[in-house]
C-alpha cells in the first residue's frame, strides 16, 4: 500500500506519525474514497474515508519505538523511490 502513496503523503503521514498512533501501536490512516474507486491512494482527512488501522509491530511495544519504525520505514520507501529513478 504505502509503495502506491504519493512521495508527498508519505511525508504527511512521517510528520503526523505520532498523533496518528495509539497506546496499542496502531496506526491510524484515512484513503480518500473516490481516489481509491479511481484506482489512486491519497490520505484524506474527510470523514468520508476509507478508516485503516496497522499495527507496527514494535519492540519492546511503546507507541514512541512504533512511531520510530514506521517512520523508518517511511524513510526507506522514500530512498527506495529516489535510488529506483537515479538508476
Amino acid at each position: 500500500m504505502f509503495s502506491r502513496l504519493s512521495e508527498g503523503d508519505l511525508d504527511r503521514l512521517r510528520q503526523s506519525a505520532e498523533s496518528r498512533m495509539d497506546d496499542s501501536c496502531n496506526l491510524f490512516i484515512r484513503l480518500d474514497k473516490q481516489a481509491a474507486f479511481a484506482g489512486d491512494l491519497v490520505i484524506s482527512a474527510s470523514e468520508d474515508a476509507i478508516s485503516l488501522r496497522l499495527r507496527v509491530s514494535a519492540f519492546p511495544k511503546k507507541p514512541e519505538v512504533a512511531v520510530k519504525v514506521f517512520k523508518e520505514y517511511v524513510d526507506s520507501e522514500i530512498a527506495r523511490r529516489h535510488s529506483t529513478a537515479s538508476s
